[in-house]
C-alpha cells in the first residue's frame, strides 16, 4: 500500500480542529473546500455541520472499482467510521455517507478513496475536513485546542483562535482568562467553559473585527486538588499569586508562557509579533485582567475589564489610613512576587473598567472570594454599594495614584458584558495610537448652583439654579436649600431675598433614586441696599491684603488642620467675607476653618476676601499633605465613612468573616454563581 499524500498537511489542518485536536505548528487557519484531481478518481470533501451519524462528501468519481474509506486523523485514534463501495464509473455529488459509529464531538476527518478493497489496493488520494458536530462552523473555524506543555513553562492546555482575515502589521495577541464560574475538580468542566468562552465569548468579536488571534488559557479552579477552593484562580486573588509549588504556581506568568508559544506556531505564515498584549474580561475574568495588567504592565497595551463589583485593584501601597495588601492594592506584591509594581508602567496602559448601573452580583460575601482580613479592608476602603461607594472611590484612588485610567459605569445594564462596538473600538484605537479618553466619565453626584444675580443686594431676589447637577447613575429626586439666614427651601430652582448684607453660606443637598446625596456650598455676599451704607466714593479702591497661616503646616491625610486669615487686611475698612477652596471638592467660609485632607498629596488652598466697600481679592498657597502613618478615621469627600465597620452590613460580613457563605445561595442559585 502506498503512503496517503493529502493535498494539504494535517499539520496545517490541526490548526482548524476544535476538541480532541492539538495545534502542532503555527499555521494559516483551514478555510474551507480541498480538492483535487487524481489518476483514476476524483474527490472533494469540504467542511460540514453534521447531526454525528452522518456525513456529506461533496463528489467522488472512480473508472474502476474502488472503495471510500471515512476515518479520523492518523494521529489520531484510528477510528474507522464508515467504508463504501463504489462500482466502476461511480460518479456521485452531496454522497451521504451514514456512519458506523457516530461522531461525538468536533473533529477532522480523513476520506480515503481507494481504487480497489482498503488496504488491498493503492491509495488514490486522501481528503481532510473539519466537521463540526452541535455547534456552528462559524464558531469552530479556526479554532485550536494546545496541550499543556510544561518544557515551555505552561501546565495547562489553551485554546487558540486565528481569525481569516489577519491585521497588516506587528500585533498583539488578545487575552481572555477562562471563567468557568464555580469551583470543581472536574476538569473537563472547566475544558468546556473555556472552549465556549472562545467560541462565542465578548473577545471573539474583537479578535474578528481586529484580526488579531485570541488565546483563552484553561487554568482549573479547584475544589481540593492541586489546592483547596480558596483559591480563586480566575480571578488571579492573592491566594492564587501566593501558591509556591505545583502545577498553579505563577499562573500568570504561565500564561505569558502561552502567548510565546502562541506566537511560534503563528509566526511566519501570515502574522508578526509585539510583545505586548490585549486583555478583555468580564466578571471572575474582568478581575483577572484587571489584576494581570497591575503585576505585568509592561506586556499590556489595552484592557477592557467589567463586572469588578465595583472594586478595581488599587494602584496605590497605602490610602485613607489603610495598608492596602492585594487584591485590594500593591502594598505587598513586590513581597508576593518578588518583583516590584511599575505604577508608572500601569499609567502607560490604556485601561477601561467599566460597571453596569443595574449591577448586582458582588462577590464581597463569598468565602473564595474574599479572606476575613481581605473583605473586612475591602468594605473600610472601597465602600458596600458597588455603583455608588466602590466604583467612584476606585476612580479617585487611580487619580491620586497619577493614572488616567478610564471608568464608566453603563446606564440600564446589569451583570453583562459591554457592547462589543465598544469593546472593539477602545482596544482599535490602542492599535492605532489614538486618543481612549471619550470612553470614561466623572463618577459620582456632581452638585452644581448657579446664582442670578452674583453680587445682591439687601431685598434683591436671587435665583437659586441646581439644574447642571447631575448623578453618574439613576435620576436626581431632590433638591434641598439652605440659604445661610436660617431658611430653607426645596427644588431644582428656587428664588431667595437676604434681609441684612452679609456673607452667607448657600448649601445645595441633591439625591438621586439610587439614595446617594451629595452637599455642594456657595458663598455668596450680600451687599447693603442702594444708598444705605455704601461708600461715598465708590471709585476708591483700597489696598486689600488676603494672607492666611495653616497649623501643623505638614498635615498628614486625615489630620484637621487649622487655617487663620486673622492677618488679611483692608485698607480704610473691613474684611466682611472670607471663602475658602481646598482643592478637594470642599470649601469653607470664616476667618479660621477647620479642614482635614482626605489623601496624601499638594493641594492649592485659596483664601478670597471680601470687603465692606465691595473690593476683593484672593491668595494661593500650595500645602503638603502627608500620608497618614496610622489607622485613623478619615472621611471621603462626599462624607462616606472610610473607618472599618463595626456594625451594620459590613460589619456584620466583615465580622462574620463571610459565615454566610457556607450557606449561601451557590447550592440553589447555581446560574448566578455560575456568573461570577
Amino acid at each position: 500500500m502506498s503512503e496517503p499524500v493529502p493535498s494539504i498537511t494535517r499539520r496545517r489542518l490541526l490548526q482548524t480542529a476544535g476538541t480532541g485536536a492539538a495545534v502542532l505548528a503555527g499555521l494559516t487557519p483551514f478555510t474551507g473546500r480541498v480538492s483535487a484531481q487524481d489518476g483514476g478518481g476524483r474527490l472533494v470533501f469540504e467542511q460540514q455541520e453534521s447531526d454525528g451519524d452522518s456525513i456529506t462528501v461533496t463528489s467522488v468519481s472512480v473508472e474502476s472499482e474502488g472503495t471510500l474509506m471515512i476515518q479520523d486523523q492518523v494521529e489520531s485514534n484510528n477510528t474507522i467510521f464508515a467504508t463504501e463501495s463504489l462500482p466502476a464509473g461511480t460518479d456521485e455529488t452531496d454522497l451521504a455517507v451514514e456512519l458506523d459509529e457516530p461522531l461525538e464531538e468536533t473533529q477532522v476527518l480523513e476520506a480515503w478513496l481507494w481504487d480497489g478493497a482498503v488496504h488491498d489496493s493503492e491509495v488514490i488520494t486522501v481528503k481532510q475536513a473539519l466537521v463540526a458536530v452541535g455547534e456552528e462552523l462559524d464558531e469552530t473555524v479556526g479554532i485550536s485546542l494546545v496541550e499543556a506543555d510544561p518544557e515551555s513553562g505552561f501546565n495547562y492546555p489553551y485554546y487558540l483562535f486565528s481569525p481569516t482575515e489577519a491585521r497588516d502589521g506587528s500585533i498583539p495577541i488578545l487575552v481572555e482568562s477562562n471563567n468557568t464560574g464555580t469551583a470543581t475538580d472536574d476538569f473537563e468542566e472547566h475544558r468546556s467553559a473555556a472552549k465556549s468562552l472562545v467560541r462565542r465569548g465578548s473577545s471573539r468579536p474583537i479578535s474578528e473585527a481586529l484580526g488579531v488571534p485570541l488565546l483563552v488559557p484553561v487554568f482549573p479552579r479547584p475544589t481540593e486538588e492541586p489546592v483547596d477552593w480558596s483559591h480563586y484562580t480566575h480571578q488571579l486573588d492573592r491566594q492564587t499569586v501566593a501558591i509556591d509549588g505545583g502545577p498553579l504556581e505563577r499562573i500568570d506568568e504561565q500564561l505569558l508562557r502561552m502567548v510565546e508559544d502562541a506566537k511560534d506556531r503563528l509566526a511566519g505564515d501570515k502574522y508578526a509579533f509585539t510583545d505586548e498584549i490585549m486583555l478583555n474580561g468580564f466578571s471572575a475574568s474582568g478581575n483577572f485582567a484587571d489584576r494581570f495588567a497591575v503585576l505585568h504592565p509592561d506586556r499590556v497595551l489595552s484592557v477592557t475589564a467589567g463586572g469588578l463589583n465595583g472594586m478595581a485593584l488599587l494602584p496605590r501601597e497605602e490610602w485613607n489610613g489603610h495598608t492596602l495588601e492585594y487584591h485590594v492594592g500593591i502594598a505587598d506584591l513586590e513581597a508576593l512576587t518578588g518583583e516590584p509594581v511599575d505604577v508608572s508602567g500601569l499609567a502607560e496602559v490604556n485601561q477601561l473598567l467599566y460597571m453596569g448601573a443595574e449591577d448586582t452580583n458582588d462577590t464581597i460575601p463569598y468565602d473564595d472570594a474574599w479572606s476575613e482580613d481581605l473583605r473586612e479592608l475591602a468594605l473600610a476602603v472601597y465602600g458596600e454599594d458597588m455603583i455608588n461607594d466602590r466604583f467612584p472611590r476606585c476612580q479617585r484612588a487611580y487619580d491620586d495614584a497619577g493614572i488616567e485610567a478610564q471608568f464608566r459605569i453603563y446606564d440600564d445594564r446589569g451583570h453583562r458584558p459591554a457592547d462589543a462596538e465598544d469593546l472593539v473600538e477602545f482596544h482599535r484605537r490602542s492599535l492605532a495610537g489614538e486618543d481612549v479618553g471619550e470612553f470614561g466619565e466623572r463618577l459620582g453626584i456632581v452638585g452644581d448652583i448657579q446664582a442670578a444675580p452674583t453680587e445682591p443686594r439687601v431685598g434683591d431676589a436671587v435665583t437659586f439654579d441646581a439644574s447642571d447637577s447631575r448623578p453618574n447613575t439613576g435620576e436626581l429626586v431632590s433638591y434641598s436649600w439652605e440659604f445661610g439666614d436660617g431658611e430653607t427651601a426645596a427644588g431644582e430652582t428656587v428664588t431667595h431675598a437676604y434681609e441684612e448684607s452679609g456673607s452667607y453660606r448657600v448649601t445645595l443637598s441633591v439625591t438621586s433614586d439610587q439614595g446617594t446625596t451629595r452637599e455642594t456650598t456657595l458663598e455668596m455676599t450680600v451687599r447693603t441696599a442702594d444708598g444705605d451704607g455704601d461708600t461715598e466714593d465708590a471709585s476708591a479702591e483700597p489696598e486689600i491684603t488676603p494672607s492666611f497661616t495653616v497649623s501643623p503646616s505638614r498635615p498628614s491625610a486625615g489630620e484637621e488642620a487649622a487655617f487663620d486669615a486673622g492677618e488679611s487686611s483692608a485698607e480704610g475698612g473691613e474684611l466682611i467675607s472670607f471663602t475658602w477652596d481646598f482643592d478637594d471638592g470642599n470649601t469653607a467660609a470664616g476667618t479660621d476653618p477647620r479642614h482635614a485632607f482626605g489623601d496624601p498629596g499638594t493641594y492649592r488652598v485659596t483664601l478670597s476676601v471680601v470687603s465692606d466697600d465691595g473690593g476683593s481679592a484672593e491668595t494661593t498657597n500650595e500645602v503638603t499633605v502627608e500620608e497618614a502613618t496610622d489607622g485613623r478615621q478619615t472621611e471621603d469627600a462626599d462624607g462616606s465613612d472610610y473607618s472599618t465597620p463595626g456594625f451594620g452590613v459590613p460589619g456584620a460580613l466583615a465580622g462574620l468573616g463571610g459565615a454566610v457563605h457556607l450557606l449561601r445561595q451557590r447550592l440553589v442559585e447555581a446560574d448566578d454563581d455560575r456568573s461570577d
